[in-house]
């Protein structure tokens, strides 16, 4: 995660913002879902193209757009699982819940 809170990059919402230590978390917690989240999208990208192959450049690219856009929902799922996490784990101040 970026060492320093900023407002250009890294997992910013209101509740990673609190403190240094939820931005930590937050930006840790988030990239390993999407760490994971590309380790199982790889294949199944490749698996759902590979009918395709010989097909004309429309449907090729079609077929690329709807899967972008189900990856896109993939991923922004994260932000909501990010903040329920943080939510769990940290008081409304940003301090850590005993």
């Amino acid at each position: 995660p970026p060492e320093k809170r900023n407002c250009f990059f890294g997992y910013r919402t209101y509740r990673s913002m609190l403190s240094d230590e939820t931005w930590f978390y937050a930006n840790s917690y988030c990239g390993r879902l999407w760490y994971i989240y590309g380790w199982v999208m790889m294949p199944v990208s490749a698996i759902i193209l590979l009918p395709f192959i010989d097909s004309t450049d429309t449907t090729v690219s079609v077929i690329g757009l709807i899967e972008v856009i189900f990856q896109l929902a993939a991923m922004s799922l994260t932000i909501f699982l990010t903040d329920k996490k943080l939510k769990q784990t940290f008081d409304e101040k940003g301090d850590r819940k005993e």
